[in-house]
């Protein structure tokens, strides 16, 4: 073999074991505030499924109107609809919508229902009869590139701000030394005028350290106060405010007490997306934040911040949490500590009522789903 290329591959090679320096993100504000305002409430809220459906669905909802209140589940290609006061069951089949699968999700307002199907990457609006009134193709497979791949799950869920309709997805692999405008992380559509566009860039942090590609790319927003919309990212102290047409951007600290630091991984990039467990490693080592919700009922904001997970057993990787309140005006209330029984709560399903701040408990009775509230002294 040629020295020249010789040397040139075992400089490679060398690159590609060395470890990198870490990029640190240091929390500018810690300091402290009360733990008390949020507490939980010693009721709880138990809603009967019957022993057919999954007692942890990835696309959920509550909803009400005059006729009354109502826990949406998508189960498979079905909705349905669980009056919560007479516990009577609606079934709408939804095959009209192609099949639906984890990352499928749904909006549900009554005269009026969004569906979107992951595997085939349309959205569906329907009608109250069920009829598809229209339908957007938000990705087209055949391009081998594409600005989002957009999910619609509880996590991530689907939007509406008259007359669009927003969906968020976030990117695999590490986003360092990218050019993040070409790697957006919203889609926005007109359902009006059907015009698809896409917008909301990852924070400069992506582009100048791994992350580990894919836990920490994760974007979680949710509609906020006077029609704009508040975006969290994992390895940000601040949320994002953008108004519904991406003209105004407004960041706001929303960080964590407990997080003095967020570390970028020094690891190689491709070994670490390939590795799952070396992934996971780094994921719960940091501190990171994920969902955001708005409470047009209290005027309030409520932040995930997750915190290292110590001692690893391998299995299932929960991380111990937090719930940071923020008013409108983006003074911080309190931050409410979950350190007991964090692994018994499903982050996944979480839901904002009437009647406080809902997360999922985990039970041994798959005839049950039920929720633990938080609620504001």
């Amino acid at each position: 073999m040629n020295k020249s290329l010789l040397l040139l591959l075992c400089i490679i090679v060398l690159c590609s074991c060395t470890n990198k320096s870490i990029y640190p993100i240091d929390n500018p504000f810690l300091g402290n505030c009360d733990s008390t305002f949020l507490y939980r409430s010693d009721s709880v809220v138990r809603i009967n499924i019957g022993g057919y459906l999954n007692p942890n669905p990835s696309a959920s909802q509550f909803y009400k109107d005059s006729f009354g209140s109502y826990y949406i589940m998508l189960d498979e290609n079905c909705l349905y609809l669980l009056d919560l006061n007479s516990g009577k069951q609606v079934k709408k089949d939804l095959s009209c919508c192609g099949r639906l699968n984890n990352y499928s999700g749904f909006l549900y307002l009554g005269d009026t229902l969004f569906v979107y199907a992951y595997k085939d990457k349309i959205a569906f609006m329907l009608n109250k009869n069920d009829d598809i009134m229209k339908k957007w193709l938000v990705k087209d497979k055949s391009l081998s590139e594409h600005p989002v791949d957009v999910e619609a799950i509880t996590d991530f869920p689907m939007l509406y701000i008259p007359p669009k309709l927003f969906m968020s997805g976030s990117s695999l692999g590490s986003l360092e030394g990218k050019d993040l405008q070409k790697y957006p992380v919203e889609c926005s559509i007109d359902i009006n005028e059907s015009i698809i566009s896409y917008s909301v860039e990852y924070p400069e942090q992506y582009r100048l350290a791994d992350f580990g590609g894919v836990y920490m790319n994760n974007v979680y927003h949710s509609v906020a106060n006077d029609g704009n919309i508040v975006y969290s990212f994992p390895t940000d102290h601040s949320v994002h405010f953008y108004s519904d047409d991406m003209s105004y951007k407004k960041s706001v600290y929303m960080g964590s007490r407990y997080s003095d630091v967020i570390n970028s991984s020094n690891q190689n990039s491709m070994e670490l997306f390939k590795d799952k467990e070396q992934r996971i490693r780094y994921y719960i080592s940091q501190h990171s934040y994920a969902r955001v919700l708005y409470d047009k009922y209290r005027g309030l904001y409520y932040r995930i911040a997750q915190h290292p997970l110590l001692d690893w057993d391998g299995g299932n990787f929960v991380k111990p949490f937090s719930i940071i309140v923020m008013n409108e005006e983006g003074e911080l209330l309190c931050e409410t500590p979950i350190v007991e029984d964090y692994s018994s709560l499903n982050l996944h399903n979480m839901h904002v009522t009437e009647e406080g701040l809902l997360i999922q408990r985990k039970t041994k009775d798959e005839n049950v789903i039920e929720f633990v509230k938080y609620v504001i002294e």
